[in-house]
């Protein structure tokens, strides 16, 4: 009997934790926090979490009576989503090894917390130019801990320090008439997620990486 209860509750255990990692596959596409550093790689696990549903129905197997239903309808509205994303996200990683990405990093530039990363996205014709401004910290090789500051209309943009733990961000909007250049300042935070960053903690780490 305890044998059975214990068996229930891994089950449990397991599928929980594979619809967890379905919707934190999705959350982490609008709402960045852990990236690889390779776009391919972004790609192409977002393509194996799409394959979540697949492996909660072939799980719900070994269920019976209402959960067994429950489990097989939850994992085919998953599905709904997930099969034709998964497909355009192996498409993504293949366009981006012939290096043809919607996401083109513009920019890396080393901060006292990190680095400040920018990109440009490309929507194709008929969508503007945009540009991406993140803060990564690496937790391990070609893995980072990402925090987006900004997605701004532009095809270009300049970091500078600001000073005071922040950084100025300048917006490029083409041509030469720096009237439409747009300016922002960001604070930093410490791993990018922790505290604030203080003016003392940035000026002390600045003579090893610092800004120009």
């Amino acid at each position: 009997m305890q044998s059975s209860a214990s068996s229930l509750m891994q089950r449990h255990a397991i599928v929980a934790s594979l619809l967890v990692l379905y919707i934190l596959s999705w959350m982490n596409v609008f709402y960045p926090v852990l990236r690889f550093s390779s776009q391919v790689a972004n790609y192409s696990a977002f393509a194996i979490g799409q394959l979540i549903p697949v492996w909660v129905t072939r799980l719900s197997r070994s269920w019976s009576g209402w959960q067994r239903r429950v489990l097989v309808t939850i994992a085919a509205l998953l599905m709904l989503p997930a099969f034709p994303s998964g497909i355009a996200a192996t498409g993504c990683a293949a366009m981006s090894v012939w290096g043809n990405d919607w996401l083109d990093r513009l920019r890396v530039v080393p901060i006292p917390a990190g680095t400040i990363s920018l990109y440009r996205t490309n929507g194709g014709a008929t969508s503007p130019f945009g540009i991406v401004v993140r803060q990564e910290c690496r937790i391990a090789p070609g893995i980072v801990v990402v925090r987006q500051l900004a997605h701004e209309v532009g095809d270009q943009a300049d970091v500078e320090w600001a000073g005071r733990g922040s950084v100025r961000v300048i917006f490029r909007h083409g041509g030469i008439d720096r009237q439409r250049d747009n300016v922002r300042i960001y604070p930093l935070r410490r791993f990018c997620w922790g505290d604030r960053l203080t003016a003392a903690a940035a000026d002390e780490r600045r003579g090893r990486d610092a800004l120009p």
